[in-house]
């Protein structure tokens, strides 16, 4: 899953800040704030909730 983390912010990062992407797209580069700040709660998020869902599952806490 981490794996799938890393793929999408690569992406993500390439079709951002790659001058090949920008020329053949179109767009231009982001700041930090307008990409970094805003997504970083949600992906703590994410990160927090799988690992409480595995730690529950794992115990049988969950799906008994």
């Amino acid at each position: 899953m981490y794996l799938a983390y890393f793929v999408m912010f690569l992406l993500t990062w390439a079709l951002a800040y790659l001058e090949a992407f920008n020329t053949v797209f179109g767009t231009r580069d982001i700041l930090f704030i307008h990409y970094g700040i805003s997504t970083l709660p949600f992906a703590a998020f994410m990160i927090i909730w799988n690992e409480a869902r595995k730690f529950c599952v794992n115990d049988n806490i969950i799906f008994r």
